[in-house]
């Protein structure tokens, strides 16, 4: 009878050291979210302020490493290659669904090589002018835009930029062909904006607000399909008759594909509470972000995000002829 017992007893153990640690008991590491880009953008700030959060909903700590580099997509390799177990993370934005487009040999595929946990916020953009152009009534907006053609132009922050991507948007919503001039950043962009050597900008609420605030540029429109809280005056482009434009730069958390479910539900969970955290949203609110609903923080419903926006960008970005490699 005991060695009967003592041989069962092994085999379950035996069963047990063959399941990965992290299903078992997860986390049993520290957690790196990858940010794919430099420090001090708004992914970042993002990622600092769910670190903290986080950190207390798995009890364990929370690392932040920035791999910067070929417009987000070195930092999307470093995660794609990394072990799926969990630990390792990266808080995408829209670059994600839009690099298969520009990139000729990309070293990863999105719904290939990753695993959704869960959209995290939406960031509007807003649709500035520079302070002494001469403009119609604002419900004339697209029709002014059309009119205009070339005579009027418009920065980017640089190729791939969520600024590039509401110009070209723009530009096939009112059929109209803007001059372009890309930047290899948002302050470039709006610096040139300010001085008056360019027309209009187009980028997220965080780099447009200071300069609004300022009396710098005049706001025109938001991007997204309701007014934002910080410029309730500020009408959407929806309600200036661009009734499908509807655009927001969002972030989602993914991990490398074969992460163990155990794990994916504990992240999942922990970035709802996390987002429901007062903390969270008053921080994101200050720079004109809003949280993702618990909808929406769902693995489900990311990859479903992630597939719609693959099939938006890649005709528009094809029809540009846009290119990053």
């Amino acid at each position: 009878m005991f060695r009967r017992l003592l041989a069962c007893v092994l085999a379950v153990c035996a069963s047990l050291s063959a399941i990965p640690a992290a299903v078992l008991a997860f986390p049993v590491a520290p957690i790196t979210i990858v940010v794919p880009y430099a420090e001090g953008g708004p992914t970042d700030a993002l990622a600092k302020v769910l670190a903290t959060s986080l950190r207390g909903a798995l009890g364990a700590r929370v690392d932040i490493e920035h791999v910067a580099g070929a417009g987000g997509t070195v930092g999307a390799a470093r995660v794609a290659r990394a072990r799926p177990d969990g630990h390792t993370l990266l808080l995408a934005d829209n670059a994600i669904a839009i690099a298969p487009s520009l990139y000729r040999k990309l070293p990863f595929e999105p719904l290939r090589d990753f695993m959704p946990i869960g959209l995290a916020d939406r960031m509007p953009l807003v649709l500035v002018a520079r302070s002494g152009l001469p403009l119609p009534a604002v419900d004339s907006l697209a029709s002014f835009i059309r009119s205009q053609g070339r005579r009027l132009s418009i920065a980017d922050a640089g190729n791939g930029s969520p600024s590039q991507l509401c110009m070209l948007l723009l530009a096939a919503s009112t059929r109209g062909e803007l001059a372009t001039a890309s930047y290899k950043g948002s302050p470039q962009a709006f610096a040139d904006v300010i001085s008056g050597q360019v027309d209009l900008v187009c980028d997220i609420a965080s780099q447009a607000l200071p300069h609004i605030r300022s009396g710098k540029v005049r706001p025109l429109a938001i991007t997204t399909g309701r007014r934002h809280a910080m410029l309730p005056g500020v009408p959407t482009l929806v309600e200036l008759g661009l009734k499908e434009f509807d655009f927001a730069v969002w972030h989602m958390l993914l991990a490398p594909v074969a992460t163990p479910q155990s794990a994916v539900d504990k992240l999942r969970g922990a970035l709802q509470t996390a987002l429901k955290d007062p903390e969270v949203i008053r921080q994101l609110d200050s720079v004109g972000s809003t949280v993702a609903a618990s909808g929406q923080a769902t693995p489900a419903a990311a990859r479903n995000l992630l597939m719609q926006e693959l099939s938006r960008w890649s005709p528009i970005i094809h029809k540009a002829g846009l290119t990053a490699d």
